[in-house]
């Protein structure tokens, strides 16, 4: 078992200057210029289509629905945001209970960004059903997150506790509840083409049942493309993959393909911000799910 994590921090000052002459002579004092930025964003909608498999078995096929949306207000160094995510598969009662048939994420984050970084902390509440998509349940995470631009790329990490329970949680203790952790790093071939690659980890004492942890690895890959046109559409495409396990050896693996257009809005928007890089987290709801489906 592993955790690893990254943060990062720098401050920048101003200082001015006044020269004086022969004669007494009072300089006025000019306040430095705040900066202030308008709402920009993106709204990102597509298809979506899932394998998944218990225990090393048989795999599952699942098609859906997905959407998303973030908007980012910032004011001089201060950086406010609200986020969202939601997905729909379309599972039969007859199929196989090995996945999460919905997901909904509302995500909020503040931080402060400082020449090429940025620092903040997030809060993300989140509903999603038991393993037989019955009964809808409620969980958040909360934590801290920093990213630092570099040249063409961005890198981003983020750290944070998710409390998570699912169907038996009052009796068994079944969820994931417990620390995470994610990095990645996006790279802008050019205004027009961006990619984005991910990786996450979290650990909970209980998971299927008291007294036995569980972990999770996730992972992933995206690109987007500005398609031609005065439009300003986005193509997004991305892979998604998570696997749970506990101690006991039962595992839950899924596989997700997703293609959607992403389009922005208060700005000119570029292929990076299709990405979403900072988006709030979903694979600690996903786990809970998992541990259900043990």
């Amino acid at each position: 078992m592993f955790r690893s994590f990254m943060l990062g921090v720098s401050a920048l000052a101003l200082v001015s200057v006044a020269e004086a002459a022969d004669l007494f002579i009072e300089t006025a004092y000019e306040a430095p210029v705040v900066e202030s930025y308008g709402l920009r964003g993106v709204v990102e909608l597509g298809g979506l289509g899932r394998m998944a498999q218990e225990d090393g078995g048989d795999f599952s096929s699942f098609g859906g629905v997905y959407g998303a949306f973030a908007i980012e207000g910032q004011y001089d160094a201060l950086v406010l945001g609200l986020d969202g995510y939601g997905e729909w598969l379309a599972i039969e009662d007859s199929d196989p209970n090995v996945t999460n048939g919905n997901l909904g994420v509302l995500g909020a984050q503040v931080g402060m960004r400082m020449d090429n970084w940025y620092l903040g902390g997030f809060g993300t509440l989140a509903t999603y059903p038991d393993a037989e998509t019955v009964d809808q349940f409620v969980g958040y995470a909360a934590g801290v997150q920093a990213a630092v631009d570099i040249d063409h790329a961005q890198l981003v990490g983020r750290l944070g506790y998710a409390f998570a329970p699912n169907d038996d949680f009052d009796n068994d203790d079944e969820g994931f509840v417990g620390p995470f952790a994610e990095i990645g790093a996006a790279y802008a071939l050019s205004s027009d083409f961006a990619v984005m690659a991910n990786v996450g980890y979290g650990f909970s004492a209980n998971f299927d049942v008291s007294n036995d942890p569980g972990e999770y690895v996730n992972w992933g890959v995206k690109a987007a493309y500005r398609l031609p046109g005065d439009l300003n559409l986005n193509l997004v495409a991305s892979y998604e993959g998570l696997h749970a396990f506990d101690q006991d050896d039962e595992s839950n693996t899924t596989h997700t393909v997703k293609l959607g257009i992403s389009i922005p809005f208060g700005d000119e928007g570029t292929a990076m911000e299709a990405l979403r890089p900072l988006a709030s987290p979903t694979a600690p709801f996903r786990a809970s799910v998992s541990a259900d489906v043990l």
